[in-house]
């Protein structure tokens, strides 16, 4: 365990004694009783007391509190909002739900790895960040996710709290990324605290594939929703929104059919009101007049009940 945060030493706090040392006293001299040839044969170890900016949390030193924190951190690292039953339970539902987001991340680590051969390793348009870490990043959540993330993240935290590594020899030990440590534990100690860390994804960093945003494109302008766009490229309604947003702004479409699934509602007209429409045609009627007296909202309707009905009998 750790020490706790205190103000600076003073200047010669860093002065260590001395291994041999005589100090005159009134009863004699006062020395550990090693002589130089003593010393000459010993081996030194010094340790250097690490101390944090923050004190060592109460949760990561008792089991109970470590396994609360670590499946509420799985369950928002794989996407559960509400884990619900027993410990034993929200641990199926985290392995379970590793198991089914595991073919969409391969999915996308493919064409994130055939975007960057077609690029020939450039940097993509719209891009901020080097994307061959990001390639890296999706490797990593893949081999996180087949090596098991309960257990690795369990790991992170007893390493750095109870045995007091840091960041860097814990992913050397697990073979993660320093970076990645450190959000876990800010992340657990925020979720430890009762709030919520930032959002997981804030916006795309790469761009898709121009035949998956062409593709996307075609399902919005036939009617398609967000979620269903998702279900058919393989990915959240989250993600196609921002992927939307990232490649047409805020571009709206004409959907061909905009609600789907229901049929336009066409009215039955009786054949005292088709006969009354046809006379009065005859007559040298409008379709404003006809429409006024049969009922018809519009003159339109009017003109299409008098062309279906009326022209196809004759």
């Amino acid at each position: 365990m750790w020490n706790e945060p205190k103000l600076d030493e003073h200047a010669f706090a860093t002065r260590r004694s001395k291994a041999i040392s005589a100090t005159p006293t009134r009863e004699g001299w006062d020395t550990p009783g090693i002589s130089f040839a003593d010393f000459g044969s010993m081996h030194v170890h010094r340790r250097k007391t690490q101390e944090r900016r923050v004190p060592t949390p109460e949760w990561a030193l008792n089991d109970e509190g470590t396994r609360r924190i670590v499946l509420r951190f799985c369950e928002g690292y794989v996407g559960i909002r509400k884990g619900s039953g027993t410990d034993a339970e929200r641990m199926q539902a985290i392995r379970e739900k590793a198991k089914a987001i595991l073919p969409n991340k391969e999915a996308q680590l493919e064409t994130a790895l055939r975007q960057f051969h077609e690029l020939n390793g450039a940097q993509p348009e719209g891009t901020h960040r080097d994307f061959s870490i990001q390639v890296q990043n999706r490797d990593t959540q893949i081999q996180i996710l087949r090596r098991g993330l309960p257990e690795i993240v369990t790991s992170v935290v007893y390493l750095y709290y109870r045995l007091g590594w840091n960041s860097t020899a814990i992913a050397e030990q697990l073979k993660l990324k320093s970076p990645a440590v450190r959000e876990w534990l800010y992340r657990m100690s925020k979720y430890a605290k009762g709030e919520s860390p930032r959002a997981w994804r804030c916006k795309p960093q790469t761009p898709w594939p121009k035949d998956k945003v062409r593709h996307l494109f075609v399902m919005r302008l036939m009617g398609a929703t967000f979620k269903e766009c998702a279900r058919e490229l393989g990915v959240c309604a989250v993600s196609v929104a921002a992927r939307w947003r990232q490649a047409f702004g805020d571009l709206t479409v004409n959907q061909m059919k905009a609600v789907k699934g229901k049929k336009r509602h066409r009215r039955v007209w009786t054949p005292e009101q088709i006969a009354k429409l046809a006379e009065m045609r005859k007559r040298g009627a409008t379709y404003t007049e006809c429409a006024f007296v049969l009922g018809f909202r519009t003159a339109n309707n009017a003109c299409s009940a008098y062309r279906y009905h009326c022209t196809s009998a004759i």
